[in-house]
């Protein structure tokens, strides 16, 4: 007890040492137990004991954590166990259980319920059976609230832990519903009615309701499924009580924030906003039946019968509430308008939903888009924080605001015909009547608030706007003819260009007003309507633009803040040139206003602006290109120190990255080595990004390998120490944090290897993983590849996809590197090929799906039989990253055959790995998905069985491997391959491009119907994907059919090297010249086909030829 007493002593130096000396204690068997009686022992008020005890349970959990599983798993070595034997461990836990029980203390009871979550996790069900039947001992004793608490806390942390689990690992759960819920379900309808009285009943409730959510929401339980009205509909009759529960309490009886805070936080409404969460997921989830699971249809259809209308009712009264001035919590009413939104989309609930339109548009969803007090006092006393919660990236899952502007653009978007005119007419009053009381110079704040209101709705509807411009009238899906008051596109540019002449323009113009709200909400209009540009008049388009420019210099920092939102937007969205002409002048002044705001405030959308001022202006970035750099610098370290509870400085800082790589890319020709002045501003960024010991960057490694790679693609050569230096932080990082991340990492590695392949070949560094040793770059890079390629542990478990853009260092490192200079990795990765490729390739995957047992296949990549751990018997079929080693032999070949044969010769698996090979690369017609061979794999293909007849030491090892039919294989194969008459240059196909833009007209004629009342809105996505995953084929099929072939393609064409240079055909006609001189070409080609002989004989005539004209275009 001394002891724990030393963590809240004020003196570091005490806390350390106690620290220590804990460590120490809770190595010794017993020491669970010491510190379970410690956290167990009663207060009886004593301040300075519930601190002892607190600090007890939290030492305890972080035992148990350590050590628990050992116990369990390693009991029978000494120094692993916490215990003298298993009984003691058996009663331990029991202890904890019935100290959780009889716990008071609050901080106390969530310790030791985490403390029993952690031992289930290891434990229950198969060795602890009996935790659950003690927990609903315990809730249906009743004996006191507190038991009740600890036993539903425990019972909610267990549930949990089967929250997302899929359905074969969902019986513990169904266990604990089959257990639990009856005795729940009673118990809540026991405390509903005194949660407003009491707030234990409250806490419980929600205990309750958080059980019925994890138990619930990813897949529904069996009783749920087999009996809907007894076990699902009994549960929602409940729900809509806690919705309904306690007494209405006045917006005016709330005199501070502090008082509304005070109640939001309350149990009473947590418990109303677990109800409404619920519900709102149901309603998502299972209220259109067509998108429903089969099995789960008959729930779905009792839900949306019974459950829904009612529900339906208590969110409408919810809002109704609010309406009159009664207090609503912020959540619960997102919820509620979250609730209305998926009843829209569905026909029966829709139906009841008509007769209230006029409510929820006009009552409901307009004001909650108005500003509020707090918002408008925070404006002009913390613009700063204004700025931070308008951007806030949470507000679209939390906020009111955002939830009814969705409800406004889904109204619209589907039920458009008795929506848009109606919403359309009212937006036009509230506007009109604040013009008037500015035209009479006296405009009161509800005018302010409610054209605010109007305003945020017309931009929640400028993506309808812009929809309804692709037809001049909106079809209705089952009546299939015109509305009867059609909006056509000449009408929609109309409204667009009245809102924008008469609300929103003039409004940014009045900065002698004090309402600087107004003008940020008509800049953010501004934004939503940028879109729209290119359908108004020049004129209109270069008053957006001024305006727009001018508002930079606003004296309202969140007016400027919105101001460089309509920049980003305009030039993004426009595809006017009239807009670029206007800002182009203006250029050193939009950059020195994004500057000056990000100094003041970090917000992403002004790193946004500054990154597309940047891309459309590329050109003439140059002059501001240093500046720009340092600047970017600055801003990220000052956003990224803000720690990670600030989301919106986070978004700010990967933008500031973003920015960085977009001024490289501008500058892709390095005119004046402006790299090598940009270059320290950027790097000391990149090594705090790649420099973290654990990752606490990543979210910012991606764009960070983007920046990298353009320094080191334009850069001048040699690189710096500094960018070298990043490269020994990539390759750390690797091996430490940044697995997942290969596929980024490839370019910039590459580059390292090409641009620079002299430091690469003689530069080393000291690594700290290897206890501070000295490893070359060489060695470094390789063994980046060994992660996910050598055998037998990595090329079973990682990713087909990241295995085979491991392969690509290699090709760099053979195909930059000269003959001679990185032998041992030929030899290395000669064996490594000959090894695994037989492994990697074997029968397609459908074969193999149908043949194997359908409960023993583990899909991955493509298809993978076997055991991981079994590397004796594992075959993990892939066909793709077999291509991918077979690219690696031949390069092998080309850079050596020598080396390539001489370790093909002494390998046990040659003439598997042989055959393995000629069928992979020929493409054998017993491959059922065989398909021609990519480019650059004939071309290495080619380039190899060349290099083997032309290197000399190449031909004395051929004759070491045993098969006297190696060398007409290798002629055979040859012919096969060469094009006597390739396309000298080759056209591209449009056709993908045709294709998208007929998706997007399909996407728009989807966005353009209607539906009836009693109809549910259909989306032909949602069809297709349920039909996909519904399918007779089932999910495994459909899996297995997935090949990384066009992924593949794609890395091929983007990959580049000296081998690009290198006329595979030339080579070729040199082997055959070689041949004959040799007097073997005749003899070899004995044993060809006729038709092959002729292809020789064609090829060489050709060949020839185009040789000639090469070398006289040479000279």
């Amino acid at each position: 007890e001394v002891l724990l007493a030393s963590f809240s002593s004020y003196d570091g130096g005490v806390r350390k040492a106690a620290e220590l000396r804990l460590q120490e204690l809770c190595q010794m068997p017993g020491a669970a137990t010491v510190l379970l009686q410690v956290a167990a022992y009663p207060t009886n008020g004593n301040g300075s004991l519930r601190e002892v005890r607190q600090a007890a349970a939290i030492a305890l959990k972080n035992l148990v954590k350590r050590r628990w599983k050992k116990s369990i798993v390693q009991a029978e070595e000494e120094n692993q166990s916490m215990f003298t034997s298993r009984a003691e461990g058996m009663t331990t836990r029991a202890q904890v259980v019935e100290a959780l029980l009889y716990e008071h203390e609050p901080a106390v009871r969530d310790q030791l319920a985490e403390v029993v979550n952690e031992i289930a996790a290891i434990e229950f069900p198969h060795h602890w059976p009996e935790l659950v039947p003690r927990l609903v001992q315990a809730v249906a004793g009743r004996d006191s609230p507190h038991i009740a608490h600890g036993a539903l806390l425990a019972l909610r942390k267990l549930v949990k832990r089967f929250e997302f689990k899929n359905v074969d690992n969902r019986l513990p759960l169904e266990g604990i519903v089959i257990q639990s819920f009856g005795l729940l379900q009673q118990m809540l309808h026991e405390l509903v009615p005194a949660c407003e009285a009491h707030t234990d009943a409250a806490i419980l409730a929600k205990l309750i309701l958080k059980i019925f959510w994890s138990c619930t929401q990813f897949a529904l339980p069996a009783s749920f499924i087999e009996n809907p009205i007894k076990n699902g509909v009994s549960w929602f009759i409940l729900i809509k009580k806690c919705l309904e529960c306690g007494n209405r309490i006045p917006l005016t009886s709330l005199s501070s924030y502090d008082d509304i805070h005070m109640l939001e936080s309350s149990p009473l409404w947590k418990l109303k906003k677990w109800a409404a969460q619920i519900c709102a997921r149901f309603l998502a989830r299972y209220g259109r039946v067509k998108y429903v699971e089969e099995t789960c249809r008959p729930f779905s259809q009792t839900f949306c019968q019974q459950c829904g209308p009612p529900l339906l009712e208590s969110m409408l009264g919810l809002l109704a509430a609010n309406s009159t001035n009664v207090f609503i919590s912020s959540r619960v009413k997102q919820l509620a308008f979250t609730y209305i939104d998926s009843a829209v989309e569905i026909g029966s609930l829709y139906t009841l939903l008509c007769p209230h339109l006029d409510f929820i548009l006009f009552d409901a969803a307009l004001p909650a888009l108005c500003a509020t007090r707090r918002e408008l006092e925070e404006f002009v006393i913390d613009p700063r924080e204004y700025v931070r919660r308008s951007h806030d990236p949470m507000a679209d899952f939390l906020d009111p605001r955002a939830a009814a502007s969705n409800l406004l653009s889904d109204l619209v978007s589907t039920r458009r015909h008795d929506t848009f005119q109606r919403l359309l007419d009212r937006l036009a009053l509230v506007l009109q009547s604040y013009e008037k009381q500015h035209a009479n110079g006296n405009i009161d704040l509800q005018a302010m608030v409610q054209k605010d209101g109007a305003l945020c709705a017309l931009g929640a509807l400028g993506e309808q706007f812009l929809q309804n411009e692709h037809d001049d009238h909106f079809i209705s899906k089952s009546k299939k003819k015109k509305n009867k008051n059609p909006i056509n596109r000449q009408a929609i540019t109309a409204i667009v260009d009245e809102i924008l002449v008469h609300h929103v323009l003039p409004e940014i113009n009045r900065i002698e007003h004090e309402n600087g709200f107004l003008r940020a909400r008509a800049c953010w209009v501004l934004q939503q309507f940028a879109a729209h540009l290119d359908k108004l008049s020049m004129e209109r388009v270069e008053a957006c633009s001024t305006i727009a420019l001018g508002a930079l210099e606003d004296p309202a920092l969140p007016v400027r803040v919105e101001a460089a939102g309509a920049i980003r937007s305009l030039l993004a969205a426009s595809e006017n040139p009239r807009v670029a002409d206007i800002l182009r002048p203006a250029l050193p002044k939009i950059l020195e206003s994004c500057f000056k705001i990000m100094s003041d405030v970090g917000s992403d959308d002004v790193v946004q602006a500054l990154q597309i001022v940047i891309d459309r202006f590329g050109d003439e970035i140059a002059p501001y290109a240093v500046a720009l750099a340092k600047q970017l610098a600055q801003a990220f370290s000052a956003y990224a120190s803000a720690g990670g509870d600030d989301d919106e400085a986070a978004m700010a800082a990967a933008q500031c990255v973003g920015a960085m790589a977009a001024t490289l890319q501008s500058l892709d020709d390095n005119k004046d080595n402006v790299y090598a002045q940009i270059e320290p501003f950027l790097v000391p960024v990149l090594s705090q990004i790649f420099g973290s010991s654990e990752g606490e960057f990543i979210e910012y490694f991606e764009d960070g390998i983007e920046v990298l790679s353009y320094l080191t693609y334009n850069g001048a050569t040699p690189f710096s120490q500094q960018l070298w230096q990043l490269f020994e932080q990539l390759i750390e990082a690797v091996h430490f944090w940044a697995y997942d991340y290969i596929i980024d990492l490839i370019a910039p590695l590459d580059n390292y290897v090409s641009r620079d392949t002299h430091t690469f070949l003689h530069g080393s560094y000291i690594c700290m993983r290897l206890d501070n040793k000295n490893i070359t770059y060489l060695d470094a890079l390789v063994s980046v590849a060994e992660r996910f390629l050598a055998p037998p542990e990595n090329y079973l478990k990682a990713c087909e996809r990241d295995s085979i853009k491991a392969t690509y260092l290699i090709l760099s490192i053979l195909h930059h590197c000269p003959r001679g200079s990185v032998d041992n990795v030929a030899f290395r990765y000669a064996s490594l090929c000959i090894q695994v490729l037989p492994i990697t390739y074997g029968p397609t995957p459908l074969a193999l799906l149908r043949s194997a047992d359908q409960d023993d296949a583990n899909v991955r990549g493509e298809i993978e039989a076997g055991e991981l751990s079994d590397t004796n018997n594992a075959r993990p079929w892939r066909k793709s990253l077999a291509n991918a080693l077979a690219n690696v032999w031949a390069s092998i070949l080309y850079y050596s055959a020598s080396i390539g044969l001489q370790v093909l010769a002494k390998h046990p698996k040659c003439n598997e790995f042989l055959s393995a090979w000629f069928d992979l690369i020929f493409s054998s017609p017993k491959c059922d998905n065989a398909t021609d061979l990519s480019p650059l794999t004939a071309k290495l293909a080619i380039l190899a069985i060349s290099s083997i007849f032309i290197q000399n030491t190449a031909s004395a090892c051929l004759h070491t491997i045993p098969s006297d039919t190696l060398e007409p294989q290798l002629l055979h194969h040859l012919i096969e391959l060469v094009d006597p008459e390739p396309d000298e240059d080759d056209e591209e196909d449009d056709d993908f491009e045709d294709d998208e833009e007929d998706d997007e007209e399909d996407l728009h004629f989807h966005e353009m119907r209607q539906f009836n009342h009693d109809e549910d809105v259909d989306d032909p996505e949602e069809d297709a994907y349920y039909n996909s995953l519904h399918s007779s084929k089932g999910i495994r099929e459909i899996i297995s059919t997935i090949d990384l072939e066009d992924d593949a393609a794609g890395d091929e064409a983007a990959y580049c090297s000296p081998i690009d240079d290198q006329d595979e055909n030339f080579l070729a006609l040199d082997a055959l010249k070689l041949l004959h001189q040799q007097g073997r070409l005749e003899t070899l080609a004995t044993h060809l086909p006729a038709a092959l002989q002729e292809k020789l004989q064609k090829f060489v005539a050709s060949t020839e030829e185009r040789f000639q004209r090469h070398t006289a275009a040479q000279a």
